[in-house]
């Protein structure tokens, strides 16, 4: 079969990690390079033996040789980008979040569904090794029943000079409500809960600020629909932090707790845990497992799927579906913090989300009283021992 050609609209600081993989795809090959900046566009063309670059969306749209594009561009552009693509017929794969709002995601899946054409939402952290690797073992059983996902990202100094012009979009999306961590980088911690363990059902959050720029402190808790399944995500901002990373001055690691054992993953954007990439604790004793651990992994896996779901040998991860509930997930912990309760995902498509999530609150208040009924009413009735509870 013919390769694959593939147009990157956007060169900022990732759109290397992004083209990488199809560099190396031998069914892909980069058929143009797009941005704003035509010197910008023209160099990456070179570096990567692009066949064509241009600072023209539409004279990427109106090539014929490109049969699908990367839209690397800010969040707040994702939309239009995606809808003209879909438009003339090309397959999509952008940028996480989605978008910045979810009547501008289903505007973009029903442009997809028209089209008739491939979106998916470009996120790395799925296919990161070390969090793959922990994917596969939850898959084994190797821990049970997973019942707790906990995870942690500290923010530092080091690393990647990031230009003023990616800082300046960044800040726009703050002044909106989009935070730096909770929302744009929030939104790979939300991507691997749900890579892990499933769909959300309700969050609640406490984010606060530094320097009125960054929403660290925070903290965030949600519950997965899937029962007795729930998790916290911790962000700190360390100014004095020294991050040794080779990419954003970040680091993370992540613990999933079962019926059985614990997966542990020291290893993000970043390491500073002096450990196996993964750990896993079950039957009494440590395993370790030291996989791939480069960050940058990941972004070529995700590439990767893209051109092999185009091709039919792989399912798209994330598909538009999948990307739209976690972008709601990300949505919903921002109101969380700013209405100091708990949102539950489903409300922000109710035309009266209070009283959805008035609702839903008496359920549970109800569900929970039901049980403690029934828990009394047991342990009256029947002589409780440390053996009835093991």
């Amino acid at each position: 079969m013919n390769r694959l050609g593939v147009a990157v609209v956007g060169c900022g600081r990732i759109s290397d990690l992004h083209a990488a993989a199809y560099q190396e795809h031998p069914d892909a090959r980069i058929a143009a390079v797009c941005d704003i900046d035509a010197a910008a566009a023209r160099k990456k063309a070179e570096l990567w033996g692009a066949e064509s670059f241009t600072d023209s969306f539409n004279e990427v749209l109106a090539n014929p040789s490109v049969d699908a594009v990367e839209i690397l561009v800010p969040t707040r552009l994702h939309e239009e980008y995606t809808v003209k693509a879909l438009a003339a017929g090309k397959n999509v794969s952008v940028q996480k979040p989605m978008a910045v709002n979810l009547k501008s995601a289903d505007r973009m899946l029903a442009a997809a569904r028209r089209a008739g054409k491939l979106l998916k939402v470009a996120e790395n952290y799925a296919f990161f090794p070390p969090l793959v690797t922990a994917k596969k073992i939850l898959e084994d059983g190797v821990i049970g029943e997973p019942t707790s996902l906990r995870m942690k990202m500290i923010a530092g100094t080091g690393g990647w000079s990031v230009p003023a012009a990616a800082w300046s979009w960044r800040l726009k999306d703050l002044a909106d409500g989009m935070g730096l961590h909770t929302f744009d980088h929030g939104h790979h911690m939300w991507a691997s809960a749900y890579y892990l363990l499933g769909r959300f059902d309700a969050v609640t959050a406490w984010i606060d600020e530094t320097n009125r720029i960054i929403d660290s402190p925070a903290v965030v808790q949600w519950r997965h629909e899937s029962a007795k399944r729930y998790g916290q995500c911790e962000f700190q901002y360390g100014p004095e932090i020294p991050i040794p990373s080779p990419y954003y001055a970040d680091t993370q690691w992540f613990d999933i707790a079962g019926t059985k054992g614990v997966i542990v993953v020291n290893r993000g954007t970043s390491g500073i845990i002096d450990a196996p990439a993964v750990q896993v604790y079950s039957g009494g004793v440590w395993k370790d497992y030291d996989v791939e651990r480069d960050w940058g992994s990941g972004f070529i896996g995700s590439s990767r799927n893209f051109i092999n779901a185009l091709i039919g040998r792989e399912k798209p991860l994330l598909n538009m579906e999948e990307g739209r509930h976690v972008l709601a997930a990300t949505i919903a912990i921002a109101k969380a913090s700013r209405k100091y309760r708990t949102v539950y995902l489903e409300e922000l498509d109710r035309i009266f989300p209070g009283a959805y999530a008035l609702r839903r609150r008496g359920n549970d208040r109800r569900e929970k009283a039901r049980f403690l009924k029934e828990l009394t009413v047991s342990i009256r009735k029947e002589d409780v021992t440390g053996e009835n509870l093991t």
